[in-house]
Parts: C-alpha cells; sequence; structure tokens
C-alpha cells in the first residue's frame, strides 16, 4: 500500500496565515461602539409636499460661494440632493439637503427658489449645527410664489455657535445674482 505524502510546507504556510490573521484581529480588532460622523457641522434641509414641483435649496457660507443646482459644491458647502419633484425619482418624498465641511465664523444665507411650480408651496426649512449636528437652530415653513427667490434666513456664526441678534431675512440673492 502507498502511503500518501503529505507537503509539510503547504501545512505551515496555511497554519501561518491563520495565526497572523487572529493576532491581526486582536491588535485591531473591528469597532462595533464607534457612531459613524455626520458628513458636515451645519445641514440645511428643506422638503415639500409631493408633486411635479421643483424647488431649489441655495446657501453661502463665508467662503461667498453660492451652492445649488448650478453649483453643487464648494469649499465650504455641498448639495448632497437636487430634487426635481417627480422627475427621475421613484419616491414621492420632495426634498434637498446641503451640507458644510466645518464652520467658520461668518455670515450663511439660506435661500429658496421656486424652479419650476405652477402653484405657490410651504417649504419646511429645518438647520441643524453644531459638532454632531444636533442642535436645531431654525424650522419654519416658508410659503413660495412660482419662480420666487427668497432669502428664509441669514445669520453669523462666531466659534461655533450662532451670533445673538444677527438673523436676519433680508434678501439676498443667490441663484443669479437677481430675483425672477
Amino acid at each position: 500500500m502507498k502511503r500518501r505524502r503529505v507537503n509539510t510546507h503547504v501545512m505551515l504556510g496555511d497554519f501561518l496565515f491563520i495565526l497572523l490573521m487572529v493576532v491581526l484581529t486582536l491588535v485591531n480588532p473591528p469597532s462595533q461602539d464607534e457612531a459613524i460622523a455626520a458628513p458636515g457641522n451645519m445641514i440645511v434641509s428643506i422638503a415639500w409636499e409631493p408633486g411635479p414641483d421643483d424647488v431649489d435649496l441655495w446657501v453661502r457660507g463665508p467662503d461667498g460661494v453660492a451652492v445649488g443646482y448650478k453649483r453643487k459644491s464648494s469649499e465650504l458647502f455641498n448639495l448632497l440632493r437636487d430634487d426635481l419633484g417627480e422627475v427621475n425619482d421613484t419616491m414621492p418624498l420632495n426634498y434637498e439637503n446641503a451640507y458644510s465641511r466645518g464652520l467658520p465664523d461668518g455670515e450663511y444665507i439660506v435661500n429658496l427658489h421656486c424652479y419650476s411650480c405652477s402653484v405657490s408651496h410651504e417649504v419646511a426649512v429645518e438647520i441643524r449645527m453644531g459638532r454632531d449636528e444636533t442642535k436645531l437652530v431654525f424650522k419654519e415653513n416658508v410659503t413660495l410664489a412660482p419662480r420666487q427667490e427668497r432669502t428664509v434666513v441669514r445669520f453669523y456664526v462666531r466659534d461655533g455657535s450662532t451670533v445673538a441678534g444677527s438673523r436676519s431675512d433680508i434678501f439676498e440673492p443667490l441663484r443669479s445674482g437677481r430675483n425672477d
């Protein structure tokens, strides 16, 4: 009867590989307790009723660059969702949101533009900020007429907090520098 020869080099290699995997797991165990941080320090969200109409969110921070559907990012803000109403959408929800990367001192402006609206819309606007983006700084329902661009809120931030008394809604065009 023939004896099978066992290749000890292969067995030793397999053993060393398994041992290395065990050691690496012990040295750097996968973390299950770490929470995933939100992508920005300020979150601006808008929502409006289901339907075909397109409302646009525009934001501008201290960097001076307006972010909206024409320019979806700057050094400070990113528009994460440009909702076109029912166009290319499988869900009836209509919403847009923008996130900041950091929270530098200066003025922040939030505008809405009823880009493609057949009727006026009530738009829910919410702004959260802070290290974990849980602090609600602004929440309001705003009525927007067809083709109207409107400044919802302007405020200043210093040292990561809103400056008391700096809030206003004085119009500042962000979409194109003019009001249609």
